[in-house]
């Protein structure tokens, strides 16, 4: 190894652009639905529920730094082999990645199903009866998040790893715009609990369509393995 004088190219730099392309439609995505979910909320439950949501924010995101924390990790390593062709070795970081994650999202799921009042009150009083016992509920509901929110971020930054942003795009969008705004209509009827339930049932229907995506895309090398030998 040595140190060389940079040299760019359209191609190189276009490559940077398309790489970085679902982190940016991720972060513009879920602006939009955070904008729609917070009218939402002032609607039905005024400040308080307004509170509440961001008590959920601030613990789901904690979790959720810490499964893409993992998935990032790892992505020069799924990466490097992909371009080395060596996809025994590129699945087996991948379920590596998987695991990790999934361990990670589950044990945050039965502290916020187990331990939600203890969660809830390092970020509200429980002499503040209303909003405790509003974001108590609603950190149940929301909890079940856990069971597919791994599969989601894990596929996603798979396809990110091997330069196939399209799908990794289209994952990141669909999650945090699309699908959030359509479940928000469709469970308009029952109040609050329809947003609390907002994230498991779009991080659900997310992760179908991903594992659809990442079986889809594995027939296929192995489908061009098998011409090529």
């Amino acid at each position: 190894l040595k140190f060389v004088r940079p040299r760019f190219s359209f191609e190189l730099v276009a490559g940077i652009f398309k790489n970085g392309l679902p982190a940016f439609l991720y972060n513009i995505a879920s602006r939009v639905s955070a904008i729609a979910m917070n009218s939402a909320l002032i609607r039905m439950g005024g400040e308080a529920a307004v509170a509440s949501y961001g008590v959920l924010m601030y613990i789901m995101d904690t979790i959720n730094m810490l499964i893409y924390g993992m998935c990032d990790a790892l992505q020069p390593a799924i990466g490097y082999n992909w371009g080395a062709k060596n996809i025994k070795r590129v699945m087996s970081i991948e379920k590596c990645c998987m695991t990790a994650s999934a361990t990670v999202s589950l044990i945050g799921m039965g502290a916020m199903l187990f331990f939600n009042k203890a969660l809830v009150s390092a970020f509200v009083s429980p002499d503040d009866v209303e909003i405790f016992n509003m974001a108590t509920h609603a950190m149940v509901l929301f909890s079940f998040v856990g069971l597919t929110r791994w599969i989601v971020a894990s596929i996603q930054l798979f396809f990110t790893a091997i330069e196939k942003p399209k799908n990794s795009s289209l994952i990141a969008v669909v999650s945090t715009c699309v699908m959030p705004l359509i479940i928000l209509t469709a469970l308009w009827r029952l109040g609050l609990d329809g947003i609390w339930l907002n994230g498991p049932v779009n991080l659900f229907v997310v992760a179908v369509m991903s594992v659809i995506m990442f079986v889809t895309f594995l027939k296929k090398i192995s489908k061009n393995s098998e011409n090529v030998a």
